[in-house]
């Protein structure tokens, strides 16, 4: 292995803060969500969640906790079920009629918790709430007193400071209780755990950036970055962001452009990570060995292939012409032997025969040789070329669109556009995003087309949103509040049969509200209160005409164009590169793939060729930076017997293709940093023999020299030889 993996375990000292976040929501006026939640999370790592109906613990010591502590599981379930609820119902009503407020969507939040420094062993606890998405109250843990964070929450202020002894309760919560359940969580070990990522060096193509990227690590403190001899380089580097894996660990990547890189400079560089405050590091080689790309294996395979068939087909021209010259040799032969063939008598014009005999032994062959090798060609281009099976591609174009009124923190209206799946656009009353390139140069050279955006963004759709909204805060006698309505419409083009479907929903407050019936050409309302407006909309028939133009033709032609030019990153394929990965030998092994683009594919484990679901566990897609995706999907090995690992298979397939990717389950192929302590091991292991050996030969010799030396003639005595003079 040219891949250096340095694990030196030694820690520098740093300043670790450690917290837990308690998170309280409680709501009216929504129908498909809990009117109350608590959320437990305990570094950014979700601990447990309850509502007014369950109790979800998500860890392990939790679990143990309330297990041996029923009394305390009987409280957890009494604050979530009734207590905290009912206190939820009584001031968001309180609320309400303070503020004149009598229907409508409203919200009432509270985060509370402590932060522990573990080096100068502070503690810090933190209380404040919310009311419709601002903040409201919090407490000061210091003064014994509220802090009214808007003029409107003083009455509350005044109210809740009436109660000392509540004032108490909160000090005592946010100091004594709260540390307890931090500090037992650092006894318990698992805010404590490091689990060190699996690091790989990727590329899609030869000319493209190499990515290295480090996946199931834990904690998020922590640094990855290029060196050149040694030292860290920003240029030509792509930082990423972190991600979340579903296990609780993280992800991160950080690109190389190696465009200006000389190949024989590449064994300078390295990619590094280190967790922050720690000395030991991970470490690999810009080295064209370890880099994964599916191309690498799949050209030297053909290049093998070809090889080989060129190899097969001189050595078959070469037997045939062999045998060919033997045959005439050996006619020549027999006509030298018969000196009077030319003069015996011809029957029936059979001389004229032998050439045409000679020449169809000749076409026999090479037919025979032509219809093996294409036989054998057939099946090595089924399986070299991809030959994607006839499927009806599908592509959509979906236009989000959002306006909202009592929110200060973002815009009263946003646009946000998308071709399957791939964010392009974005806009609000002020500003329009171009989120790719192809699509700026597609309206920096259609200025009608910037013009019709424009329009929409600036104009038409926001003055639309807010006429709706007024229209249904009026109808609905609702005055204040955080109020949003939104629509998400668009077309769906079948690239085989040209068919195009048009869609176009709108909601009001989170729920589905009324929906356009683009063959009835009438519009659907999806709740009672929106009878109203489907009344009023379906008089305007005129409107309804225009939203099927604009849904279909008008769509359409945006989508035609939008595919024209955006065809190298709409209808590319990527496929992905595909990796097993364990983080110790009783996991279950994760099949992994990134950087795939279309998100239609299938991945699965296989055993003797066909898919299994025992013992497997899929994960969900999740979106990379650079528009592709990645997936997951884990195999329970604890039941295989390591014999049997070669029956098992993970297989990615795009949707409608034949062709695969196949990684078999296979112990040397999966990465995992326990190598590195079992290569130590054998190393010891061999040292532990080489020794042996060693002393056994050092022995040998040592004897066979003795013996030697015992088995030498006895030499005479002096005193015995004659001297001469």
């Amino acid at each position: 292995m040219k891949c250096l993996v340095i694990l030196m375990f030694c820690h520098a000292i740093s300043a670790e803060t450690h917290f837990l976040k308690i998170y309280f929501t409680g709501s009216s006026g929504f129908r498909n969500v809990p009117v109350f939640e608590i959320g437990l999370k305990l570094n950014d790592v979700e601990g447990a969640f309850c509502n007014n109906k369950i109790v979800d613990l998500k860890m392990d010591w939790l679990k143990k906790i309330f297990s041996d502590d029923s009394k305390l599981f009987e409280f957890i379930e009494s604050t979530c079920f009734i207590t905290n609820p009912a206190f939820c119902r009584h001031m968001i009503a309180e609320l309400m009629e303070k503020f004149n407020q009598s229907e409508g969507i409203h919200t009432f939040q509270r985060i509370g918790g402590c932060e522990l420094n573990m080096e100068t062993k502070e503690f810090t606890g933190f209380l404040k709430y919310g009311y419709d998405g601002e903040d409201f109250l919090e407490f000061d843990l210091n003064g014994l007193k509220w802090i009214a964070l808007r003029k409107e929450a003083l009455f509350l202020k005044q109210l809740w400071e009436m109660d000392t002894q509540d004032l108490i309760f909160n000090r005592d919560m946010l100091t004594n209780l709260c540390y307890k359940g931090l500090n037992y969580s650092l006894v318990d070990g698992y805010l404590f755990r490091k689990d060190y990522p699996s690091v790989s060096l990727l590329q899609k193509t030869p000319s493209s950036p190499v990515r290295c990227h480090a996946t199931g690590f834990y904690p998020k403190s922590f640094l990855m970055f290029w060196r050149k001899d040694g030292e860290e380089i920003h240029e030509g580097v792509d930082p990423g962001d972190v991600l979340n894996n579903e296990d609780n660990t993280f992800q991160y990547r950080v690109d190389l452009d190696i465009s200006s890189i000389p190949y024989m400079n590449w064994a300078r560089y390295d990619c590094v990570f280190q967790f922050t405050g720690a000395e030991d590091k991970i470490l690999i080689k810009l080295d064209k060995e370890v880099i994964k790309t599916n191309r690498d294996h799949s050209s030297e395979k053909r290049i093998i292939i070809i090889a080989v068939i060129s190899a097969v087909i001189s050595i078959i021209i070469i037997i045939i012409a062999l045998a060919f010259i033997a045959y005439k040799k050996r006619n020549v032969s027999e006509r030298q032997l018969i000196p009077d063939a030319e003069n015996m008598p011809l029957r029936n014009g059979l001389e004229n025969q032998e050439l045409p005999l000679v020449k169809r032994l000749k076409l026999s062959a090479e037919s025979l040789f032509t219809i093996s090798f294409l036989s054998k060609m057939k099946g090595l281009v089924i399986l070299i070329m991809f030959c994607h099976a006839t499927s009806a591609v599908k592509h959509v174009l979906k236009i989000y669109l959002t306006g909202s009124t009592g929110l200060t923190s973002i815009p009263a209206f946003e646009t946000v556009a998308e071709v399957d799946d791939i964010q392009i656009a974005y806009c609000s009353k002020k500003i329009i995003e171009v989120k790719q390139d192809w699509l700026h140069k597609k309206l920096n050279n259609d200025p009608q087309l910037f013009e019709f955006v424009k329009w929409g963004c600036f104009v038409s759709n926001p003055a639309f949103f807010k006429r709706t909204i007024d229209a249904l805060l009026k109808k609905l006698k609702q005055r204040k509040g955080i109020h949003t309505f939104q629509g998400i419409g668009g077309c769906e083009l079948n690239m085989e049969t040209r068919e195009v479907t048009g869609f176009l929903k709108y909601g009001y407050d989170g729920e589905d509200f009324i929906e356009l019936d683009l063959t009835g050409l009438k519009w659907i309302p999806l709740r009672q209160k929106a009878v109203f407006l489907q009344q009023s909309w379906d008089y305007f028939i005129e409107y309804i005409h225009y939203h099927i133009y604009l849904l279909t033709s008008k769509c359409h032609e945006i989508l035609s164009d939008t595919l024209d030019a955006g065809h190298g990153t709409l209808l590319r394929t990527d496929y992905p590169s595909v990796s097993l990965l364990q983080k110790t030998p009783s996991s279950p092994v994760r099949c992994h793939a990134t950087g795939f683009y279309p998100k239609r594919f299938l991945m699965f484990w296989r055993k003797d060729g066909e898919e299994i679901h025992e013992g497997v566990d899929p994960g969900d897609i999740l979106n990379n930076e650079d528009n592709t995706f990645q997936y997951r999907v884990d195999l329970d090995i604890s039941s295989i017997p390591p014999e049997d690992w070669a029956r098992y298979d993970c297989v990615f397939q795009f949707t409608g293709a034949e062709d695969k990717i196949l990684i078999k389950l296979d112990k040397e192929v999966i990465k995992t940093n326990r190598s590195e302590d079992e290569s130590s091991q054998r190393k010891i292991i061999i040292i532990a023999v080489i020794s042996a050996m060693i002393s056994i030969i050092i022995t040998a010799l040592a004897f066979t020299a003795f013996k030697k030396r015992n088995d030498r003639p006895v030499t005479p005595e002096s005193e015995t030889i004659p001297l001469r003079n």
